[in-house]
């Protein structure tokens, strides 16, 4: 089954959105506090997208494999965006460059993630169902 080889990568890609929405949703109430988000942006419908597509990679290493490369995908270039704009943009848009390079290392993680899902399932479709 799918699920057992992509639940490893599955944590990953978890982790790295859960992170993610945390990062959001604090950088939106620092930001209603009149005080800087630890990245250039902070928002709420982000955030929704980001758990929006949890849902769709666990959905789909469950049922629907579409769903999940899709989701993975999704995720996995966003935080490559993530990366490539922590390097592209002014850095005094972070509030720290401790806080620029911890985005970078969360991101990471997203990328990270997302190779390590597409690769279990190449390996589950090249060998099929057997572990």
């Amino acid at each position: 089954m799918l699920w057992d080889r992509l639940e490893r990568a599955l944590w990953v890609q978890w982790t790295h959105i859960s992170l993610s929405v945390a990062w959001n949703v604090v950088g939106v109430l620092l930001i209603e506090r009149g005080l800087r988000a630890p990245g250039p942006t902070a928002s709420m419908s982000v955030a929704a997208f980001l758990i929006a597509l949890a849902l769709g990679m666990f959905l789909g290493a469950r049922r629907l494999v579409p769903l999940y490369l899709a989701a993975s995908w999704v995720a996995g270039l966003g935080a490559l965006w993530a990366i490539v704009q922590a390097f592209r943009l002014d850095p005094a848009l972070w509030p720290s460059e401790s806080w620029r390079y911890a985005g970078v290392l969360l991101n990471a993680l997203g990328v990270l993630g997302a190779a390590w899902g597409t690769l279990a399932w190449l390996r589950w479709r090249r060998f099929g169902t057997k572990k």
